[in-house]
């Protein structure tokens, strides 16, 4: 949509066509032209990022991706293992295979066989600090690289479907917060590790806020 309205503007402002009211364009100035070059190298620039060119600070206002609903890989190949995931985390990134979505009793019964903390972002459709904290920090190599260490289930809230009205209820009645996105690092006993409410640009925030959950998991092992 956005890409077509780029398009249509650059048509508009070089008088290629009118609306109903308007006066006819005798002669398109040097003011148009440059608006009209403007918006289309905007289209041209939305168009590169349907192909994964990046967008910058406007990602965030994209939706999920994928699509929550329309994974196409079963919890079973998750746990198995694959080609991507694998690629993923040689690469110092988080396979998207790797999050159990909505289900946080098969998460913590996972962290619980092996033995590891369980990472919980609560999350929304519709949440751009949610969008940003994924593609921005959640994609650094050093937060990857921590992030990788957890059992990783993702909760979404913001739905008036019954799994988003039990994730938000679980929410708020564990944490007395309904904050989007909400970071939660459980131990494989259930118990609570450490807390994050919303999103941050600092990394060395984030790093030592995944750094107690793995510490804490350490040395209740010991």
């Amino acid at each position: 949509i956005w890409i077509a309205i780029a398009v249509l503007t650059t048509v508009y402002l070089l008088g290629r066509y009118q609306l109903p009211h308007d006066s006819p364009v005798e002669k398109v100035g040097p003011i148009r032209v440059m608006f009209a070059t403007g918006a289309l190298a905007v289209g041209f620039w939305l168009l590169a990022g349907m192909f994964g060119g990046p967008m910058g600070e406007l990602e965030p206002y994209l939706p999920p991706t994928p699509y929550p609903g329309t994974e196409a890989v079963s919890t079973a190949s998750i746990r198995a293992g694959g080609a991507h995931g694998a690629s993923a985390e040689a690469n110092g990134l988080i396979p998207e295979e790797a999050w159990i979505v909505d289900d946080y009793e098969e998460a913590l019964a996972l962290a619980k066989k092996e033995n590891r903390p369980l990472f919980v972002d609560f999350t929304g459709y519709q949440c751009t600090n949610c969008r940003w904290m994924e593609r921005k920090m959640f994609t650094r190599a050093e937060v990857a690289e921590r992030m990788n260490r957890y059992i990783l289930v993702r909760l979404y809230t913001d739905r008036k479907d019954e799994v988003n009205i039990r994730n938000r209820q679980m929410q708020y009645e564990r944490f007395s917060d309904i904050t989007l996105p909400y970071y939660a690092l459980i131990s494989p006993k259930d118990s609570v590790m450490a807390k994050f409410p919303g999103m941050t640009r600092n990394q060395d925030q984030f790093v030592n806020f995944l750094e107690e959950g793995l510490t804490g998991v350490q040395l209740a092992v010991k």
